[in-house]
């Protein structure tokens, strides 16, 4: 709430026209103590809340769509990485080396699916290469 305060003495100070001081007519005079006079009007009355209130559910939004564009970019990059992965063939790759094994061994390693575990390690070093590309 302070730094809100803060913010709106700076938007005052930035937006009072300096030459009203300068001059000598009181018009300009007058204009400038009715600014301040509706400021200090408008945080007596909480109006400024309705401000804060605005600031939030944009602050919000934007977080809110950060999130939705980091998710798209996510799935993307996870298609991308499962093409890549599917056209340079390295599941299969992966599984004619192990079928070089001994029988046991290679059932043993089969039945814990270690060819899918190492085709989704490569698939997620790929999707995180794919997204420090972006």
């Amino acid at each position: 709430m302070n730094r809100t305060l803060y913010s709106l003495l700076l938007v005052a100070l930035v937006c009072l026209p300096v030459l009203a001081f300068a001059e000598e007519d009181t018009d300009s005079t007058v204009s400038t103590i009715d600014f301040f006079q509706y400021v200090a009007d408008w945080i007596a009355e909480g109006s400024y809340q309705q401000a804060d209130s605005i600031l939030e559910r944009v602050s919000v939004w934007v977080i809110v769509w950060y999130l939705e564009a980091k998710i798209s970019a996510i799935s993307m990059a996870s298609s991308i990485a499962d093409v890549v992965v599917g056209s340079f063939g390295f599941s299969e790759l992966i599984r004619s080396s192990l079928n070089t094994l001994d029988s046991q061994t290679s059932a043993l390693v089969f039945y814990l699916k270690i060819p899918d575990a190492m085709a989704m390690i490569l698939s997620a070093y790929l999707t995180r290469f794919i997204l420090e590309l972006f």
